[in-house]
C-alpha cells in the first residue's frame, strides 16, 4: 500500500498516478476506496497549482488570466487590438490571430499551446524584418490562394501572418529574402508582392507529380529541339507538356500588381527545376524568349550553384553577366547565331522575308520578327507578326 502524502514534485505526481490506477477498481466503503478519494483530491490540487490553465479552451484561458490579474476588456486592447476586437474574441465571434497569440503569450504568460489549442506547441516565432500586413493578402485571397480561409473578407488582414505563413509552408523550404527579391525585380517592384508570387510558384509546383529530372538535361540542343514546337498551332501548350515529361515544372501564374514579372527560374527543395511564367505580354515571341531565357538560367547558373533563383522583368535592360549569358543562350537556341549572322541587313527586311526566314529556321515567324525588333530597337516594326493574344488561350485553366 502506498503511503498517502502531499504531492510536491513531478516524481510524487507520477507515483500517485500509478497508485490511482491501481485503486480504480476499489469497492465503495472499503479502505482502498477512501484512499482513492483522498488521492484524487491531492492529484487535482497538484495539477491546479502546477498548471492552473492547462491545455484547454483558449477563450476560457484568457478569461481566467483576466480574473487572476483583475484585467478589464480595455486592458486587453494592447494584446488583441481595438475594443470591438476584444469583445468579438471573448464572445467567440473572432478567432485569435498569430499576432494576438504571440502578444498574449508574451504579455500575460498564457502558454502558447493553450492559445493554439494544441499540446506541445511553442509560440509562433517572429520572422525578422517582415511586416505581414504589407503582403497583398486581399488580392491573393481574391485569386483563390487561400481556399481554406472561411472568415469574413473584412477580417482577412488580421490573419495576414497565418495566411502568408501557410503559403510559405506549402512552398517547401522557402526563406523570403525581401531585399534581394526587390533587386532582382526592378527598383519599382513591391518586394512583398514579388515574394508572395515566388512562394505561389513553388507551392503550385509541389502539387505536380512529374518524372525525376536528370541534372544537366538543359543544353543548347535540348532548347533548339524545344523551339521547333513553336511552328505548331498549339506550340506553347505542347512545349509545356514536353518539358513536364523531363521533370521540368512550368508553372503559369499571372503577376501580382506592382511586380512587373515575366518569368522566374528556381529549384524546388528536391532540386527539380521550376520555371514560372506570367504571360504578362500575351505574345508568341515573348513566350518563347521568356521560356528559353529562364531555362537557360537553370542550365547555366542555378544547377551550377552560381545563383539560387531568378525573378525577372525582361523589359528591363541587361544589368549583369548572368542576364547577358541567359539572353545569348536563349537567342542562340531560338535561332543559331551563325545562321542569323548570314541574314543581312536585317533593318531592310520585309514581311515576306520574315516568313521565309521562319521557314528556313523552322520556327514561328513571331520569333524572327521579335529578334529583328530587339536588334534594331525598332519596336513599331512587324507589330502584327508577334502572335498577339495567341498564348493565354492555350492555358485558360491556369491563368
Amino acid at each position: 500500500m502506498m503511503s498517502i502524502r502531499l504531492i510536491k514534485s513531478e516524481y510524487d505526481y507520477e507515483a500517485s498516478l500509478i497508485e490511482l490506477d491501481r485503486l480504480m477498481d476499489a469497492s465503495p466503503g472499503s479502505d482502498q476506496f477512501d484512499e482513492l478519494e483522498v488521492l484524487s483530491i491531492l492529484i487535482s490540487d497538484y495539477e491546479a497549482k502546477s498548471d492552473p490553465i492547462g491545455v484547454g479552451d483558449p477563450i476560457e484561458s484568457i478569461r481566467f488570466r483576466m480574473e487572476q490579474q483583475e484585467l478589464t476588456q480595455s486592458d486587453m486592447v494592447q494584446y488583441i487590438g481595438s475594443r470591438s476586437k476584444v469583445s468579438e474574441v471573448l464572445n467567440r465571434k473572432r478567432p485569435l490571430s498569430l499576432s494576438m497569440i504571440r502578444k498574449l503569450h508574451k504579455g500575460l504568460g498564457i502558454p502558447a499551446e493553450v492559445l493554439l489549442a494544441e499540446p506541445r506547441v511553442d509560440s509562433p516565432s517572429e520572422v525578422e524584418n517582415i511586416e505581414w500586413t504589407k503582403f497583398p493578402v486581399r488580392e491573393m485571397a481574391k485569386r483563390g490562394w487561400f481556399p481554406d480561409y472561411k472568415q469574413p473578407s473584412s477580417r482577412i488582414m488580421d490573419h495576414a501572418e497565418e495566411l502568408v505563413r501557410g503559403l510559405f509552408g506549402r512552398a517547401g523550404e522557402f526563406s523570403p529574402a525581401l531585399n534581394r527579391q526587390s533587386e532582382l525585380s526592378g527598383t519599382t517592384a513591391n518586394p512583398y508582392a514579388v515574394v508572395a508570387w515566388h512562394a505561389r510558384i513553388l507551392a503550385k509546383a509541389r502539387q505536380e507529380q512529374l518524372p525525376p529530372y536528370n541534372r544537366g538535361r538543359i543544353s543548347n540542343d535540348f532548347l533548339s529541339d524545344l523551339v521547333k514546337f513553336s511552328t505548331l498551332p498549339n506550340g506553347p501548350y505542347v512545349a509545356v507538356e514536353h518539358l513536364n515529361t523531363y521533370g521540368i515544372h512550368i508553372v503559369l501564374e499571372p503577376h501580382l500588381p506592382r511586380t512587373y514579372l515575366d518569368g522566374a527560374a528556381m529549384l524546388m527543395d528536391d532540386c527539380s527545376p521550376v520555371v514560372g511564367l506570367t504571360i504578362r505580354h500575351d505574345r508568341v515571341d515573348n513566350f518563347w524568349f521568356t521560356l528559353t531565357h529562364e531555362l537557360a538560367h537553370i542550365g547555366l547558373h542555378i544547377e551550377s550553384g552560381k545563383h539560387q533563383y531568378f525573378l525577372e522583368n525582361l523589359d528591363e535592360p541587361e544589368n549583369n553577366d548572368f542576364e547577358s549569358e541567359a539572353n545569348d543562350f536563349a537567342s542562340n537556341a531560338l535561332i543559331p547565331s551563325e545562321r542569323w549572322k548570314a541574314v543581312s541587313p536585317i533593318a531592310y527586311l520585309k514581311t515576306q522575308d520574315v516568313h521565309k526566314l521562319a521557314r528556313r529556321f523552322g520556327v514561328h515567324p513571331a520569333i524572327v520578327a521579335g529578334r529583328i525588333r530587339r536588334e534594331t530597337s525598332n519596336y513599331k516594326k512587324f507589330s502584327r507578326m508577334l502572335g498577339n493574344r495567341q498564348v493565354r488561350k492555350h492555358f485558360k485553366e491556369f491563368l
